[in-house]
């Protein structure tokens, strides 16, 4: 049996959609898969051991290298798979301009998002992890096995923390891909400034997280203890990290879907997207989602938000309410109280 997979996107998608490697070695232990991914996944997929041949694509030239350099990554791509032969090719987009990618491959069969006979896909408001691997196995209904994430091969982390108190970790920053800067998808900085100085006593130790792009969220926590980790761990040493952490706190975005990865407990806070379509049932995640009295939330289409400039139903969470959230889960794991 030989797969192959189009899935080019954001680390949260891209984590979301590592349950179709376990459904496809439960079914076909021997399948050869290839998967067609952006550069920045790569070390997580390759973590995963589940991937026979990996095909690497230049995000940067795909989408945002105009003409010349969308037809050059394009033909990088169509190169590796042009003239070879799949039993099934599974394009994990809903924007048909991605089936172009799988084109010069022949494939007995084709399944694309939103293309299923007489039932889209995915399911508005259902976990999205949860409909790719429909996607693969065509089981619909109530029958079908929960979804398991494969096992992460990690390093030995670059990274030692010599910490014997309890660790919380958060993530400001991010929500942001290549294409777009999901502003409206983070809470508020002034609120993680308030969270933070709640937080930053003993027995704790608070630890800001986030890419190197997001050392702009380190002026608000001036004057905050902080263990600063911006931009010094890569996606495998974070997911190593949040191991040995007792709560991580963050929104929708990509440190959120590494979390599960380790197995952390998390509070995830949400506010213009939906949270049953970024986070399954049996996930270590406590789910705070403002703004219930506002008719417009969520307001995420799949493509664009509603037109705001102020995130309101996130600031609708309030930074006690968040922290009074993060006693009920440290009191569970550490002598931490309010």
């Amino acid at each position: 049996m030989k797969i192959l997979i189009v899935k080019i996107a954001a680390i949260g998608d891209v984590v979301m959609s590592l349950p179709l490697l376990s459904a496809i070695r439960d079914a076909h232990p021997n399948a050869h898969i290839t998967w067609i991914a952006g550069s920045q996944v790569a070390s997580l997929l390759n973590a995963t051991r589940q991937i026979d041949k990996l095909i690497e694509v230049d995000e940067s030239s795909l989408y945002k290298g105009g003409l010349s350099g969308r037809l050059s990554a394009m033909g990088g791509i169509w190169r590796r798979i042009g003239g070879r032969s799949y039993d099934l090719c599974l394009t994990c987009h809903p924007d048909p301009r991605y089936r172009w990618i799988s084109f010069p491959a022949f494939c007995k069969s084709r399944r694309a998002l939103k293309r299923a006979k007489g039932r889209v896909n995915p399911v508005p408001g259902r976990y999205h992890g949860e409909e790719y691997v429909r996607l693969f196995s065509g089981n619909d209904g109530a029958s079908r096995p929960p979804i398991r994430f494969p096992e992460i091969a990690l390093p030995e982390s670059r990274f030692q923390m010599n910490e014997s108190a309890p660790i919380v970790a958060i993530a400001p920053g991010g929500a942001k891909n290549i294409l777009a800067d999901d502003a409206l998808r983070r809470w508020p900085i002034e609120s993680y400034a308030a969270l933070a100085k709640k937080l930053s006593r003993p027995p704790l130790r608070l630890a800001l997280t986030g890419s190197a792009s997001d050392n702009w969220v380190k002026n608000h926590f001036n004057g905050t203890d902080t263990i600063d980790l911006i931009g010094k761990l890569d996606l495998l040493d974070f997911i190593a990290f949040l191991k040995k952490c007792s709560l991580f706190i963050t929104h929708d975005s990509g440190p959120l879907h590494l979390a599960k990865l380790a197995g952390c407990p998390t509070i995830a806070l949400f506010g213009p997207t939906m949270p049953s379509e970024k986070v399954g049932l049996g996930e270590n995640i406590r789910v705070l989602w403002g703004g219930e009295s506002l008719s417009c939330r969520p307001c995420y289409d799949g493509k664009t938000y509603a037109k705001c400039g102020n995130n309101l139903c996130l600031r609708f969470l309030s930074p006690e309410k968040v922290f009074e959230t993060a006693g009920e889960i440290l009191q569970l794991h550490t002598s931490f109280s309010c």
